[in-house]
């Protein structure tokens, strides 16, 4: 290699002159760069190829696992519908009902204090009329507007809607109380709880053999039941 200032003849790798100490042009093969260049690009590629991997692996697992579960659950469910529940010495179906019921009743408490709080903010403290309530819809409805939180649909919330009547029980001319019937969806009418009457005096768990005979009667709003029956204050 030859100093381009002074001409004198340098070993190939030299980097400077020394003859006049110039610093020597080294040619550098431009594919070097490329080379680090798509080095660089292929240690980036292989991270976040990596990382997807994981990340996929991660998630993979998580649904593999919920799935199992899943059938797992549905498995167990159909063993003990067949089976019983051998921790309770009741079949499993029973078990259901008596949560349902449970669950209903506790519903049923919230509509009698939202029926308390709109006697409270209405003029002559009455209960809503008739006309307001002739669904699960409009019952629901009112109830929220009370401080209640009932789902709208009676599939939601798990009663058919059967009647509402406000009544006048000692005949003064004021209609005082009021009688609510609804149906526990997934309970058989002929079981008690089937049938869930609500009154200012309680929540009562019956049968819709006692409904329709109450229906025959002149019965007003409080249902001839003992009152260890009674749900509620």
């Amino acid at each position: 290699m030859f100093c381009s200032k002074c001409g004198t003849k340098n070993d190939q790798d030299a980097r400077f002159c020394v003859n006049c100490g110039n610093a020597l042009k080294t040619d550098v093969p431009a594919f070097d760069k490329k080379k680090n260049n798509l080095f660089l690009l292929a240690i980036v590629a292989g991270i976040v190829l990596i990382s997807l991997l994981i990340t996929g692996g991660y998630f993979i697992k998580k649904f593999i696992d919920a799935r199992n579960e899943e059938e797992f659950s549905k498995s167990e469910i159909e063993n003990l519908e067949k089976t019983g529940d051998e921790t309770t010495g009741e079949d499993f179906k029973t078990f259901r009902r008596k949560e349902k019921i449970a669950s209903a009743v506790s519903t049923m408490g919230s509509v009698r204090g939202a029926f308390a709080s709109y006697a409270a903010d209405s003029p002559g403290n009455l209960f809503p009329p008739d006309y307001a309530i002739t669904s699960w819809a409009s019952l629901a409805k009112i109830c929220n507007e009370n401080g209640a939180t009932l789902r709208l649909s009676e599939e939601d919330a798990g009663f058919s809607f059967i009647s509402y009547d406000r009544k006048d029980s000692d005949r003064d001319g004021k209609d005082d109380t009021y009688e609510l019937v609804v149906k526990v969806i997934g309970v058989p009418g002929e079981y008690e709880g089937g049938i869930i009457f609500v009154s200012p005096q309680g929540v009562f768990k019956r049968t819709v053999y006692n409904y329709k005979n109450l229906r025959g009667t002149n019965n007003t709003a409080e249902p001839a039941h003992p009152k260890s029956e009674i749900f509620g204050p």
